[in-house]
């Protein structure tokens, strides 16, 4: 797992469009996973930019490339349409 430093870091330079939630799990420790979300609900960054973490962006994504039926994906990760 990053250490917090690096992980803020990288927020700060890339900034959170550019930024997606992802996991070796289940390598690693057994609560890697919940760490990591637990750390990226904890961030002082507006809720948009959380959902776009965790995988909001990525959503869109597929949408755009393969023009499917998404909503069941953007209630997944919490998300009205952005």
């Amino acid at each position: 797992m990053t250490s917090d430093s690096r992980f803020k870091k990288a927020i700060t330079f890339y900034g959170t469009s550019k930024l997606l939630m992802g996991t070796d799990t289940p390598y690693g420790a057994k609560d890697n996973l919940q760490k990591n979300i637990d750390r990226i609900q904890k961030l002082e960054i507006v809720e948009d930019e959380k959902k776009l973490m965790f995988g909001l962006k990525m959503i869109n994504y597929i949408q755009f490339v393969k023009n499917i039926e998404i909503e069941p994906l953007y209630r997944m990760v919490g998300a009205d349409k952005l």
